[in-house]
C-alpha cells in the first residue's frame, strides 16, 4: 500500500471506485485511428459516476464493472488530449475474456482562442497564485492502485485578467511507493456544480511528473502555453504506481 499526501487547500477528492460484486472485466487496447499506435493514459470513466481508470503506456486498460447496475442511457467515456471523445452505452459493451478489442480514437485539431493584434505595449509581471502549505488539515491522498485515474484537485482563485501559467508547485509529505507517475491538469470551472470542466491544456501534450521523494516539486509549464482569465482548478491525476 502507498499513500501520497499533498498540501493543497480545498481539495476535491475525485476518486474512482471499484465495486466488489458481480464484476466483469471490461478491457481493451486504445489506438490512434490514423497511425495504429497505442495511446497512453486515456481517461476511461462512467459519466457522472466517479468510476473509471486510465490506459497504461501501451494503451491497455482494465475496468471492473457490473453492467446490471447501470441504466440503458448511462455512458462509458474515453477521453484524451488531442483526440475526439468517445461515448459508449454501457448496455452495448462487449466483454471478451481472452481478447483485447481495439478501440480507435480519432485525432482532432484543438481550436485556439482568437488572437487580437494591438500596438499597445504589453506589461508583464510575475506573481504567485494559489495556496502554500495549509497545514496537515489540508491534504489529499491516493491509496493503492485502485485509485488509477483519480484526481486530487484544488480551486485557484485569482483576480480577473489574462495570465500565463509558468510553473506549478506542490508538496509531497509522504510516499511509500518507489515512484508514482502523475499528470497535471488545469480546468475551467464550467463543469456541473463548479466541478472541473473544460481542460485548459490545448497543447495536445500531457504534463507528466514522476514523484519519487517527499518534498516540494516544481513543474515547468512554459512549453504548454497555458493561459487563464478567471478562477480555475488544478489537479494531480494518478497514472501509474
Amino acid at each position: 500500500m502507498f499513500q501520497i499526501r499533498l498540501f493543497l487547500k480545498y481539495f476535491l477528492f475525485i476518486s474512482f471506485i471499484n465495486l466488489a460484486y458481480a464484476q466483469q472485466d471490461y478491457k481493451g487496447i486504445i489506438v490512434d485511428q490514423k497511425t495504429n499506435q497505442p495511446i497512453p493514459f486515456v481517461n476511461i470513466g462512467i459519466v457522472d459516476k466517479g468510476i473509471g481508470t486510465v490506459s497504461n503506456e501501451d494503451g491497455v486498460f482494465h475496468l471492473e464493472l457490473d453492467p446490471g447496475l447501470y441504466g440503458p442511457e448511462e455512458v462509458l467515456q474515453f477521453s484524451a488530449l488531442g483526440y475526439a471523445t468517445i461515448n459508449k452505452l454501457i448496455s452495448n459493451l462487449e466483454f471478451r475474456y481472452n481478447e483485447y478489442p481495439r478501440i480507435l480514437m480519432e485525432p482532432k485539431v484543438e481550436l485556439l482562442n482568437e488572437v487580437v493584434v494591438t500596438n499597445v505595449g504589453l506589461y508583464e509581471s510575475e506573481e504567485t497564485i494559489g495556496y502554500e502549505n495549509g497545514g496537515h488539515q489540508f491534504y489529499g491522498y491516493w491509496k493503492d492502485n485502485i485509485a488509477l485515474g483519480g484526481q486530487l484537485g484544488t480551486e485557484i482563485n485569482i483576480k480577473k485578467g489574462l495570465r500565463r501559467l509558468d510553473e506549478f508547485t506542490f508538496e509531497v509529505i509522504g510516499n511509500t511507493a518507489d515512484s508514482v507517475l502523475v499528470r497535471v491538469n488545469f480546468y475551467k470551472k464550467d463543469g456541473k456544480r463548479s466541478f472541473p470542466g473544460t481542460n485548459l491544456n490545448l497543447s495536445g501534450k500531457n504534463i507528466l511528473y514522476t514523484i519519487k521523494y517527499p518534498g516540494r516539486a516544481t513543474i515547468n509549464l512554459r512549453p504548454f502555453d497555458l493561459f487563464v482569465k478567471d478562477d480555475f482548478i488544478a489537479s494531480l491525476e494518478l497514472l501509474r504506481v
